[in-house]
């Protein structure tokens, strides 16, 4: 809900996988007037931190001409639903956080304005570079 107070025409909203569920919930039961880039699960087929950013390289390409981004994360949910724990081994090192690797790299497209924190989740606002 404080992405829909503050949204403004031409920003982005990009949806870590791990917080789709919420955001599903909200658009539809709220009507959200934002449509959220929902973030791609690659965690599986990615080898590496480095491979993981590069599968998600499509996704950041979806921000390309928007002038603020919104990036909505959980730094508690590493797992979905029926997986196995600690699967990839990579990803679930200890010190490694997904979330965490991806709003560094979000980080080479803008400037990060705000921060908003409820618990584990964060909404980052970015302004875009052009």
């Amino acid at each position: 809900m404080h992405i829909n107070e503050n949204f403004k025409e031409g920003d982005a909203v990009y949806v870590f996988w791990n917080m789709r569920h919420a955001y599903d919930y909200y658009k539809e039961a709220y009507g959200l007037k934002y449509t959220a880039i929902k973030g791609s699960y690659v965690k599986s087929i990615s080898t590496s931190p480095e491979d993981y950013l590069r599968n998600l390289s499509p996704d950041f390409a979806k921000f390309k001409g928007k002038k603020r981004l919104w990036y909505i994360y959980n730094t508690n949910n590493d797992s979905d639903i029926g997986e196995y724990l600690g699967q990839p081994t990579w990803y679930s090192r200890n010190g490694y956080v997904a979330p965490l690797a991806v709003e560094q790299e979000i980080g080479r497209f803008g400037r990060k304005v705000s921060r908003y924190t409820m618990y584990y989740q964060h909404i980052i606002l970015y302004e875009l570079n052009d």
